[in-house]
């Protein structure tokens, strides 16, 4: 988280407008660590999930798939954030182009997605989803309609900066 944070930084300036994609029920920067004047947006395919975030944790919410455009986000928002989304997300190409999309000049993206190579998502792809979310359930004491399908489209060193080759400048940690 220390890595993510440092990067999200530079952007976390007075009136600075945020686009939070799938946090949910819980915003990656939550309302007491905003800037002054910070809007900030809670984007997510669920709407359930963005309620559960309670009053005040939005200051706007979109409920949608970030891999569907969205005209009236076109160049709103300074930073974009992304905290373990992307493996969720497909087309990936299509999510990071529409990201692409909602930032005004200068603006930035700044995620953090579990890849595909991982000794955790290689077990996940090998596992029936309903035996995952079962697993998850037990161990983890996680609510079953918490638990959103990974498919780890292009969440692979090589793929991304492909995916994102439209951009001024990229950094992959």
């Amino acid at each position: 988280r220390e890595a993510f944070d440092e990067a999200i930084a530079p952007f976390l300036a007075p009136n600075v407008a945020v686009l939070d994609i799938g946090s949910g029920r819980e915003p990656t920067i939550p309302p007491a660590d905003r800037p002054l004047g910070c809007r900030y947006v809670g984007l997510d395919i669920s709407s359930s999930e963005l309620r559960l975030a309670g009053e005040g944790a939005y200051d706007d919410i979109v409920v949608r798939d970030i891999a569907t455009p969205d005209e009236q986000l076109e160049g709103q928002f300074d930073l974009a954030l992304s905290w373990q989304v992307f493996e969720h997300v497909k087309p990936l190409d299509r999510a990071i182009e529409n990201v692409h999309s909602y930032l005004r000049p200068g603006g930035g993206l700044v995620a953090l997605l579990s890849g595909k190579f991982s000794a955790f998502a290689l077990v996940n792809q090998l596992m029936p989803s309903n035996v995952g979310v079962s697993l998850l359930d037990r161990l983890l004491r996680r609510e079953p309609r918490t638990v959103f399908r990974a498919y780890y489209h292009r969440c692979y060193s090589t793929a991304l900066p492909r995916v994102l080759a439209g951009w001024s400048e990229i950094q992959i940690i």
